[in-house]
């Protein structure tokens, strides 16, 4: 499947195809467009792949060992060299996983063919000299640091300190709705760490927070507060705080171990706004 853009909107596919990739994961959206002989480079340098197949694999472990991600900015330009069309990109993103703010340089080379676009190589490398000038002089390592601070590196949720901050402002916002808080906590996460290993123990907790972050709810927070104790607060409906509580005891139960999970469940309803929110 080739990339239907005309030559002019190459240059915005391309930066459309790279946010896609690293802040919501979705691999497909550029495997789609590559070429069958297609070419990667790793950004160590180090690791060196072809075939469709190859580099797919490749994209996704990227990903992985990045995610979750915030592109605060994207620069690119559109070039020939020796024949070949390229777009080369400049990425400024946080990574929560790493901690820290990344300068990306990607360079993606396309084939034409008689319906579009096909990739038919891809080239990524840390910009580290430049990284510290970017940290102190763009508005977009300020913001980033800012985010970076807001959100737990395990599994992308807020954390402790952004989850009070954000519910006071929630609650403060909207006077005349009522609110609910929700707090749960994996029973013997201690056991699950020993028993299976620390790698199952954190898949656990991002299956946890997979969960929370799809809540569909128009006025809804959730947090990881620490190790296995994660918080919700959400908008007051009746019958609701028990509809959640049973869905995600289902939610735990179907993940993929030797060990029935049990979450326990405490639910404070919020009668005086005033009193600040702490957990």
């Amino acid at each position: 499947m080739a990339l239907r853009v005309e030559i002019d909107n190459l240059q915005k596919a391309t930066e459309k195809l790279i946010k896609r990739l690293f802040t919501e994961g979705v691999v497909d959206a550029v495997a789609d467009v590559l070429d069958e002989n297609v070419i990667g480079f790793s950004p160590s340098g180090h690791y060196y792949s072809r075939g469709s197949w190859e580099v797919k694999r490749f994209l996704q472990g990227e990903y992985e060992r990045l995610a979750p991600c915030n592109i605060s900015k994207i620069r690119s330009r559109q070039f020939v060299r020796e024949g070949q069309l390229s777009i080369e990109s400049h990425v400024i993103m946080t990574s929560l996983q790493q901690r820290k703010l990344l300068l990306l340089n990607i360079t993606t080379m396309y084939r034409m063919v008689p319906d579009g676009f096909m990739i038919n190589g891809i080239n990524m490398a840390f910009d580290y000299d430049r990284e510290k000038t970017y940290k102190v002089l763009t508005e977009a390592a300020v913001s980033d640091l800012d985010f970076l601070a807001s959100y737990d590196g395990a599994t992308g949720l807020f954390n402790r300190e952004a989850f009070c901050s954000r519910a006071a402002d929630m609650m403060t916002d909207y006077p005349d709705k009522s609110f609910d808080i929700l707090r749960i906590n994996i029973e013997r996460f201690k056991v699950i760490n020993e028993v299976f290993g620390e790698q199952q123990g954190d898949k656990l907790l991002n299956y946890i927070a997979g969960f929370l972050k799809s809540i569909d709810l128009e006025l809804c927070l959730s947090a990881r507060l620490y190790a296995d104790n994660f918080v919700v607060c959400f908008e007051s409906a009746e019958g609701y705080a028990e509809k959640l509580i049973y869905t995600m005891q289902i939610v735990a139960n179907s993940f993929e171990i030797s060990h029935h999970t049990v979450l326990t469940f405490g639910l404070y309803h919020v009668d005086d706004k005033s009193i600040p929110v702490s957990t």
